[in-house]
């Protein structure tokens, strides 16, 4: 995950950008998966329900990659890897921004 970290040029040179995207997709097991889907359905319904799908589909992309940029630059200096905790706090994350969204629009 760590593809935008000072001197690691990796997305710049193989002009694979199309990762930051990707890798919000991918998932460490059915049970990972499973529960991410559940996620999207409970949280995103909302939104979608009062933005609509076209909206919806660039709030999911912009926020996807604006949460891998900021967990590489803030994690990818304090750890090795991303365990669960990243994980809660993006879904903890993700549900706050929804409220303020689904506030906001009432």
């Amino acid at each position: 995950l760590q593809l935008l970290l000072p001197g690691r040029d990796y997305l710049q040179y193989s002009n694979e950008w199309y990762r930051l995207i990707t890798v919000a997709l991918t998932h460490g097991g059915l049970m990972h998966l499973g529960f991410n889907m559940y996620s999207l359905y409970i949280l995103g319904t909302p939104i979608e329900n009062a933005y609509g799908r076209n909206k919806f589909l660039i709030i999911f992309t912009v926020s996807q990659i604006a949460i891998i940029i900021g967990l590489n630059f803030a994690l990818g200096f304090t750890l090795g890897g991303v365990d669960w905790r990243a994980h809660l706090g993006g879904l903890l994350g993700g549900a706050l921004a929804a409220q303020l969204i689904l506030v906001r629009h009432r």
